[in-house]
């Protein structure tokens, strides 16, 4: 789907993101990471538009005028006590930045 623009209307936006930066509260990326890859981010490079694959990339998030990023902890709600428990340590591990992440700690405002 493509979409037109008004130039006035975009460049009005992009000031008001710059005063007021959105921080993003609500993100999947770790559970994709997990469902998609086994949190292999060398299959998923953040870097790179990512569309194909997931919600969120570097690209996208700076595009959108996205300046803070956080995750919180869940899982599906279909999962039983077991998983769920088994689920979150994992999850949780994943927010910690991996190796791979350092070549985009600059961009990406990482405190590497």
């Amino acid at each position: 789907m493509t979409y037109s623009v008004d130039p006035c209307a975009l460049e009005r936006a992009r000031a008001l993101l710059a005063a007021y930066p959105v921080a993003d509260g609500h993100n999947d990326l770790p559970w994709s990471l997990r469902v998609q890859v086994g949190y292999d981010l060398s299959r998923r490079d953040l870097a790179m538009d990512q569309s194909a694959h997931l919600h969120t990339d570097l690209v996208r998030l700076r595009a959108g005028g996205v300046a803070a990023q956080f995750w919180s902890v869940c899982v599906p709600a279909g999962y039983q006590e077991d998983q769920a428990v088994s689920a979150t340590p994992t999850i949780c591990d994943s927010r910690s930045p991996p190796p791979t992440w350092k070549r985009h700690a600059q961009t990406a405002g990482l405190p590497l």
